[in-house]
């Protein structure tokens, strides 16, 4: 019925740190892919080696991309967890790299700036962000958002050049590198795909704001960008949209109630009672954590309450937005200024993610039934954190080019709020290093992992069991009501499972 050909017996050790994190998952993904492809030679949607060998079809709905790369780093010869490692570097890489561009292509060319201490600072305040990188890579381990989360900056920065007219005749060249990196964000992790196209319609309403004949061109080259971008992930896209409603994807969605308990209270003298985690700790109001080192909610004992920004990232947060907003009231007033840096798009990027963060936004949350998908709001801190690194970058490229004194001083508050910012990242995160820990994948810990526990989502590359069909009982198992993978095959005949749309 399937592909399991276990050659050892399982290896002591996990090849994962900390076993209620997504790595292992993710590792295993990329074995899959590896297998599969072998055999087929051909993009595989069903992947008959998971669930036990009786196949699940994972790549049919899960954006691809992040295990495809694994597979073509494994197939120089290196290791899975080679790859994984490799992979983890490229988003770094490219998060920071990204961010730097960003200030060097929309500010510094614009203001004539040639010192990149603003675009440096903005790489690092980036990369140094609690959410974007930290967590997902050392702590979450969800390699796919952190790709998501690189390849971001670099989206907004094509959408950017789509909306500005160089002059150049480069409507279709900005047009498809923005649908590239559009199609690329959703086929590496679709939430970080949505996330990017609410903060690339943030960006251009700071564009055109201001309605100009040039305004039509540019918003021809989105509109060109979008449908190619919508071409590229429709192999990925179609079968999500259409074969959905055939499996549980709405299990992937989180109750309302544990969505909206995680929503900060900006004012107040009382944090409001959390209702589907009673007996946990709520914290204390207010939009921001007044710690001056962050408290990662996922620690030994997981935060059920709203996840907060520390002080650090908040102060430098309103620092450079209040700086900005200043600038730009100041322009308009004066009708003085350099309209073509888009200082405004970082803030409302930034400002609309935290917003969202708080009890401000629960209709949204509330009502909107596909906000439920992110699964917690803190989720958004990760466009908010690049947010935070533009205004700054933004605001440090404006000082730079008034004075020598004002660039100086603006060297004093680079180094500050970066190394502010290191600290309070880096100063306490829970990452577990297990000793004597085995990194190797292969079909013994494919096969280990799916006997794991008794539940559907025993096996962790099959996830939540969302891509199991809609009428099979994937509750978590109670006295007198079998479920579960391993009851499942003990007490019913294999050939009666169906997956998707392929009979084993």
């Amino acid at each position: 019925a399937g592909h399991y050909r276990p050659k050892a017996k399982n290896p002591e050790g996990t090849p994962y740190r900390q076993p209620r994190r997504r790595d292992e998952a993710h590792l295993l993904r990329i074995y899959a892919m590896r297998l599969a492809w072998g055999e087929t030679l051909a993009f595989p949607r069903w992947i008959p080696d998971l669930y036990r060998g009786y196949g699940y079809p994972v790549f049919n709905f899960y954006a691809p991309l992040t295990y495809l790369a694994g597979h073509l780093v494994t197939s120089t010869g290196l290791s899975v967890w080679s790859a994984f490692r490799i992979l983890g570097l490229g988003a770094i890489v490219s998060g920071a790299t990204g961010a730097y561009a960003v200030v060097r292509i929309t500010s510094s060319r614009v203001t004539g700036n040639r010192d990149h201490t603003a675009a440096i600072a903005a790489g690092l305040l980036y990369l140094v962000a609690p959410y974007p990188f930290v967590t997902n890579l050392y702590i979450r381990a969800d390699l796919p958002e952190a790709l998501g989360l690189g390849i971001l900056p670099w989206f907004l920065l094509a959408i950017d050049r789509c909306l500005v007219d160089d002059g150049r005749g480069t409507t279709l060249q900005s047009a498809l590198i923005a649908a590239v990196l559009g199609a690329m964000l959703l086929l590496t992790h679709q939430l970080s795909g949505v996330l990017a196209l609410v903060a690339s319609v943030l960006w251009a309403a700071s564009r055109l704001s201001r309605w100009q004949p040039a305004s039509r061109t540019a918003f021809a080259r989105l509109v060109i960008g979008g449908f190619v971008a919508g071409g590229l992930v429709a192999f990925s896209a179609v079968p999500t949209l259409t074969e959905g409603a055939s499996v549980q994807l709405a299990s992937v969605r989180i109750p309302i109630g544990d969505m909206t308990e995680k929503l900060a209270v900006p004012f107040g003298t009382v944090a409001r009672q959390l209702i589907s985690h009673p007996n946990a700790n709520p914290g204390e109001p207010g939009a921001v954590d007044w710690s001056w080192g962050y408290r990662y909610p996922w620690g030994v004992e997981p935060t059920f309450g709203p996840v907060k920004p520390a002080a650090a990232h908040a102060i430098i947060a309103v620092g450079a937005s209040a700086a900005l907003i200043a600038m730009s009231c100041i322009r308009m007033l004066t009708r003085i200024g350099d309209l073509a840096v888009p200082r405004m798009a970082p803030v409302l990027i930034l400002g609309a993610m935290w917003l969202l963060n708080t009890t401000w936004t629960e209709a949204i949350w509330a009502n909107f039934a596909p906000m439920q998908f992110l699964q917690f709001p803190s989720r958004l801190y990760g466009p908010f954190s690049l947010g935070v690194a533009l205004a700054v970058g933004m605001l440090l490229d404006r000082m730079a080019v008034q004075s020598l004194a004002w660039r100086r001083t603006g060297w004093i508050i680079a180094v500050a709020t970066v190394a502010s910012l290191a600290y309070a990242s880096l100063i306490s995160p829970p990452v577990y290093v297990r000793a004597g820990a085995s990194h190797a994948v292969g079909a013994d810990t494919l096969l280990r992992t799916e006997f794991n526990r008794d539940l559907w989502n025993g096996g962790t590359a099959t996830g939540n069991a969302e891509f199991t069909p809609v009428g099979v009982d994937t509750s978590i198992a109670v006295p007198g009501h079998p479920s579960g993978n391993q009851v499942f095959d003990r007490q019913y005949p294999p050939g009666s499972w169906v997956g998707s749309t392929a009979l084993v």
